[in-house]
């Protein structure tokens, strides 16, 4: 990713969690991938290596996903 990338994931991240409209799960999701962007969190290593965020096996949902409203039950 360049840089121009990082910022545009960042400031998307950031407009997510600062949403009234989102909720909790979603902004702690949100801040836990915005922690991962900025380097403050490690992805988890695979044999040993680095492994890559969109390889690992936690299902990360696109920022579009975050902003939709849940369905109500």
């Amino acid at each position: 990713m360049t840089a121009r990338t990082h910022e545009a994931v960042r400031v998307g991240l950031r407009s997510v969690i600062r949403d009234p409209r989102a909720t909790v799960s979603v902004r702690m999701k949100a801040i836990e991938l915005l922690m991962q962007v900025e380097g403050l969190i490690e992805t988890p290593k695979t044999n040993g290596q680095r492994g890559s965020i969109a390889s690992s096996k936690a299902k990360i949902p696109n920022l579009r996903d975050l902003l939709e409203p849940e369905p109500e039950k």
